[in-house]
């Protein structure tokens, strides 16, 4: 307890802030009133009012949500792995850009998304947990919140590039070294091919038709948008402040090489032409960008660390001693 000059006694506890942040009120022609200020700890709090069990309701709201994802999931499948039409699609008889070897898949399907959905969880996850220093509800809260907007508009890509992939599509650059057309030894050099028959049997039906499926590049797609979000995140939610001032740039360096090494594997692998990874590095900047616009309202803001701007968790209570008709305001 001291005093501050003011006639005011204040007991300082853990959550009680300064005197500035309280101002007290007296009754006109009588001098302000002695008080105390008392602080009650959260566990006391919580004991004194009664806890009520919240209940999972369903509402429409939840149920329609649930149905759309699993709609969307479903018809992602579909169109992966599904006997689902694709165009017929010409070809030039011994032409030079899909004539070269399948030599497979540097960055699998499964690790670039596996990488785009665990990676990003995990960056947050510590991200957050560096911010509120101890784990608790908030942290879920906001580990949530940001997750659950990625993943939207995550789906959003993936749903464009797949219906690109089925409607538009294009031959790989090993198309014929895959399909092995039956008419790709009789052709005539330069001349179209609108018929043909894929013969080759070294190969599953869902390698043989996912080599006319090149345009546009779904790794590109994918792994631009998961880099770009991963990148406006760090540099928003993590303070420069508490951090040595390379750190910082580093992890947003090592986000976007994700990106890049995906985006030339598939150059460099030949599954896919340069200007199908440049379509899908287009179509991830495209939904980055409604992402963070449209969804994830934080961004508009500059957001300031929750550790040192939160506010008090306790109560405070302001407790009259000399003058009880005084009238005492905390703001």
């Amino acid at each position: 307890m001291y005093n501050n000059h003011q006639g005011i006694y204040t007991i300082r506890g853990d959550m009680c802030y300064e005197n500035k942040l309280m101002a007290n009120t007296a009754l006109p022609g009588r001098p302000p009133a002695e008080s105390i200020c008392l602080t009650v700890s959260e566990q006391d709090r919580n004991s004194a009012t009664p806890k009520r069990k919240r209940r999972l309701r369903f509402t429409p709201v939840i149920v329609t949500n649930v149905f759309i994802g699993i709609l969307v999931f479903s018809s992602l499948v579909f169109l992966e792995y599904g006997p689902t039409p694709v165009t017929k699609l010409g070809f030039y008889c011994k032409d030079p850009t899909i004539s070269l070897p399948y030599k497979g898949d540097s960055v699998s399907l499964f690790l670039v998304l596996g990488g785009s959905i665990i990676g990003p969880l995990l960056l947050m996850t510590a991200i957050e947990l560096y911010r509120e220093k101890c784990f608790n509800k908030r942290l879920g809260g906001e580990i949530w919140f940001w997750f659950r907007d990625f993943m939207i508009g995550l789906i959003f890509n993936l749903v464009l590039t797949q219906v690109g992939k089925v409607v538009i599509g294009e031959h790989r650059p090993h198309f014929l070294d895959t399909c092995l057309p039956d008419t790709g030894q009789t052709c005539v050099p330069g001349e179209f091919v609108p018929e043909y028959k894929c013969t080759n049997t070294f190969y599953s039906n869902y390698i043989i038709t996912d080599s006319s499926r090149s345009f546009p590049s779904g790794h590109a797609s994918v792994s631009v948008y998961t880099s770009l979000f991963c990148a406006f995140y760090v540099q928003l939610r993590l303070s420069s402040r508490h951090l040595r001032s390379v750190i910082k740039p580093f992890i947003i360096a090592c986000v976007l090489l994700w990106s890049v090494t995906c985006c030339f594997t598939r150059i460099t692998d030949y599954r896919h032409h340069w200007w199908d990874v440049l379509a899908g590095l287009i179509l991830g900047i495209g939904c980055v960008g409604y992402t963070i616009i449209a969804l994830c309202k934080p961004f508009e803001i500059p957001l300031i660390s929750s550790k040192t701007h939160r506010p008090s968790a306790s109560t405070t209570t302001l407790l009259d001693v000399k003058n009880k008709d005084a009238t005492s305001v905390i703001i």
